[in-house]
């Protein structure tokens, strides 16, 4: 609290109000990408430990106690890296008890092939099969979520220059 300022405070507590002002049935999603990596960057940063737990502990309290009056949110928080082991790190792993795990791993082959003719589908883009096998060779790892990320940009893409979609044009998006 004291190393954010007094605008940040102000930007939380304004943020505070207006979920809490939410009707009952509304329930927002509120998603942290990267959790894992902000935690690296305050160890970097010579963060204590206990300062770190303390944050984590402060951020579950935020969840889940009903006086703060968040419970009709619901939280996303996803990172690349795993959280587990800098949770042990400073003994906090209880902080995170609440959150259900889900680890999103590769797509086999022929089920990234059709992932991706599905969000094509769904955006009204057609691929030779040269180009979708390019995308894919982009992407690398064919995780849903690049997939979707490149789709989208690809989709962007076309929004502004309808000229066909070959490799050339896929790798100059996916450089972009």
């Amino acid at each position: 609290k004291d190393k954010l300022g007094a605008d940040w405070q102000d930007r939380g507590q304004a943020l505070l109000k207006t979920l809490r002002g939410l009707d009952a049935g509304q329930k927002p999603l509120i998603i942290i990408d990267e959790l894992p990596v902000m935690l690296n960057l305050f160890r970097d940063s010579q963060i204590e430990p206990a300062e770190i737990r303390a944050f984590l502990y402060w951020f579950r309290k935020l969840r889940t106690d009903p006086q703060i009056g968040l419970t009709n949110c619901r939280f996303l928080v996803g990172g690349s890296i795993g959280i587990e082991n800098l949770l042990a790190q400073v003994d906090a792993q209880a902080s995170f008890n609440d959150f259900e795990r889900l680890v999103l791993s590769e797509l086999k082959d022929a089920k990234a092939k059709d992932f991706l003719r599905l969000l094509l589908e769904a955006r009204g883009i057609e691929l030779s099969p040269r180009s979708r096998k390019e995308l894919l060779d982009l992407v690398g790892a064919p995780i849903p979520y690049f997939l979707q990320v490149f789709v989208t940009e690809l989709a962007t893409d076309l929004i502004e220059d309808q000229a066909p979609v070959g490799p050339k044009r896929l790798e100059g998006i996916y450089q972009t």
